[in-house]
């Protein structure tokens, strides 16, 4: 349980205080699986490529909480729910960029396309993207705060003695 909750400090001190993408352990370990999603949806539909980054970066804490929940493990699904609010921080701060365009981005085409510039550009929303970034880093503090908090109940409800005889 200490480790969800440093765990969840210093990604939020990461983010909030030493103004960083994300931890960088955990920073690189999504890169890569955001990478990945562009090259696995991009295999199925060229022009969903840009999306496959962001949705491979989100669909891994999820599909790691659904197997935490299956098996019952309550630490391992705050984690995952940890890990899911720093994934959604650091998509926030990418979604803050889309029009600054100040983030070192990694390309393999050389273009050094942003995708939420490219998807924000598609739906009509560039000149939102700092709204629609910070409802996402709330969403991503309420996430991650949610799994904390959970986790401190069922901490709590186990250590309760049983009052049946």
């Amino acid at each position: 349980m200490l480790g969800v909750l440093v765990f969840a400090g210093l990604s939020l001190w990461s983010h909030f205080v030493a103004g960083r993408v994300g931890l960088p352990l955990i920073y690189s370990a999504l890169l890569a699986v955001h990478e990945a999603g562009h090259v696995v949806l991009a295999l199925f539909m060229s022009e969903a490529g840009v999306y496959g980054g962001t949705l491979f970066q989100l669909l891994f804490p999820v599909l790691f909480m659904h197997h935490a929940m299956q098996r019952g493990q309550a630490t391992a699904l705050a984690a995952s729910g940890v890990w899911l609010g720093e994934s959604l921080l650091g998509v926030a701060a990418y979604m803050a960029d889309a029009r600054a365009r100040n983030l070192s981005l990694v390309s393999f085409s050389g273009e050094g396309a942003h995708d939420w510039e490219t998807i924000f550009s598609r739906w009509g929303l560039l000149q939102h993207d700092l709204v629609i970034a910070n409802l996402t880093r709330a969403m991503a503090v309420l996430t991650m705060a949610a799994s904390a908090g959970w986790l401190l109940v069922q901490w709590r409800t186990a250590a309760r003695p049983d009052p049946s005889p």
